[in-house]
């Protein structure tokens, strides 16, 4: 949709909208048609865009994308944010552990322990989601997956991700600093973009372990 935003105290004036059927898998290219007559070279002009389910709405950019005048192109790519605060992965959430500084043991039967807590509230800390994966042999980096049903995860939330490997019993590793900890998840983390960390050998840093 195309829209004279000029009047702060007045409600957009729309002219021009197009409507796509059916879109597909985003991005989506589109065109709007308008009265070029109509454009005021002083006035400003933005597009705006909206995906719906029926009559429920999804997506909306949050966002101006001004266009036409005032030194703005002719054309504008347009961003839109879900409406809702939680975006719900229906795929298990990646997580990729490594360590600082290097290190190049290789594990034999180490326990990993993995958990997304959300901090947003101090006096209530939340479990989001905990994985452990046991008779793990390998090395840095590794992969663990949250969990198999998927998780629902909010833009608008703060979280922590904490991280330990036992082996015989013994942590060995982990994040000993809550600042450390802390992650800014994607709305959908996938094998693209997954949750990352670091984990440091206990006792290198000189904290008790979290």
């Amino acid at each position: 949709m195309l829209s004279d935003i000029s009047l702060a105290d007045a409600p957009a004036v729309e002219l021009g909208r197009t409507v796509i059927e059916n879109p597909g898998q985003l991005p989506v290219r589109f065109r709007v048609a308008y009265d070029s007559a109509a454009i005021n070279p002083r006035n400003e002009y933005s597009l705006q865009a909206r995906i719906t389910d029926g009559d429920t709405l999804l997506y909306v950019n949050d966002t101006v994308h001004p266009v036409l005048t005032r030194g703005a192109p002719d054309n504008s790519d347009v961003q839109v944010v879900s409406v809702d605060p939680y975006d719900r992965c229906v795929a298990p959430l990646p997580v990729r552990i490594h360590t600082d500084p290097a290190d190049r043991v290789v594990f034999d039967d180490a326990e990993i322990r993995v958990r997304l807590v959300d901090v947003s509230d101090p006096d209530d800390r939340t479990i989001v989601t905990e994985s452990r994966q046991a008779g793990y042999s390998g090395s840095f980096p590794f992969e663990i997956f949250l969990p198999e049903e998927g998780v629902a995860i909010s833009r608008h939330r703060r979280y922590e991700l904490e991280a330990e490997i036992w082996i015989s019993g013994e942590l060995r590793y982990h994040i000993p600093r809550e600042e450390w900890r802390t992650v800014r998840p994607a709305h959908c983390p996938d094998t693209e973009n997954p949750l990352v960390n670091d984990v440091f050998p206990v006792g290198l840093i000189g904290d008790d372990p979290a």
